[in-house]
């Protein structure tokens, strides 16, 4: 079961914890003043992949609502599909080498059949020396129907890529944040698990929203579905160790 999947945000709205990010970029795409391209930093499980997503579907969005997408026109549709070429996404941890970049820029040619033409590359700074440097000539070298969505949990990025980037750092998320989605997930999916256990998972996850979620769907089956919250942190503390 794929909690962090299944209810990954689709807008701003249901991204937690990064209040004046998320109100910059929408107000960005309500007065069409999207730049050419964005460093998204922060830790992991803070939302940069999902902020990027949720972005690539608003520029391309038919009928955006105060800068959100609607996730019902064409293109949202096709974006949460992955059924468009107008977004790329790469993962650069395993696609790390000049010969990724290359491809990447061989695309850049053709022309969106939407507003624009989004690429994420996720896990930007495990890029190699001559990787980095393809990369900043299509930053550089760009249309104005490209839109560059660079992410990165770790801040070791050259100086130059950082000045030719809108650059945000996402947060970790508060335990409270995490319980609160974890309440929701709970609820919908019918686990039946007391907030108190839900605390115990936000707490252990350290400010990762997708660690919290990969727990709740590991301890849900503990004693045959009905764990107890003594369970619960019996075994969130022996897997803590383990790590």
């Amino acid at each position: 079961m794929n909690l962090s999947q299944k209810y990954r945000p689709t807008s701003f709205d249901g991204i937690l914890g990064q209040e004046d990010i998320i109100h910059i970029l929408r107000n960005q795409v309500v007065k069409k003043r999207i730049g050419s391209s964005y460093l998204f930093l922060g830790p992991s499980g803070s939302g940069k992949t999902t902020l990027a997503r949720v972005l690539a579907m608003a520029v391309n969005c038919g009928k955006p609502a105060k800068g959100n997408p609607c996730g019902k026109c064409d293109s949202c549709r096709a974006i949460l599909k992955g059924q468009t070429y107008d977004v790329i996404e790469l993962d650069i941890g395993s696609y790390r080498g000049i010969d990724s970049i290359k491809r990447i820029e061989m695309t850049t040619k053709f022309m969106p059949f939407g507003e624009k033409k989004v690429y994420i590359l996720d896990e930007v700074h495990a890029l190699t020396s001559p990787a980095w440097d393809a990369t900043l000539k299509m930053l550089e070298d760009c249309g104005d129907y490209i839109l560059f969505i660079l992410c990165a949990s770790d801040d070791d990025i050259p100086a130059v890529a950082r000045s030719r980037c809108q650059e945000f750092t996402l947060q970790c998320l508060e335990p409270k944040m995490i319980a609160q989605k974890l309440s929701i997930i709970n609820q919908k999916e019918r686990f039946g698990l007391d907030q108190n256990s839900l605390r115990f998972i936000a707490e252990f996850a350290q400010g990762n929203m997708r660690s919290a979620e990969m727990m709740l769907a590991q301890v849900i089956n503990l004693n045959h579905g009905q764990p107890k919250p003594k369970q619960i942190r019996k075994f969130l503390q022996t897997r803590m160790a383990e790590i």
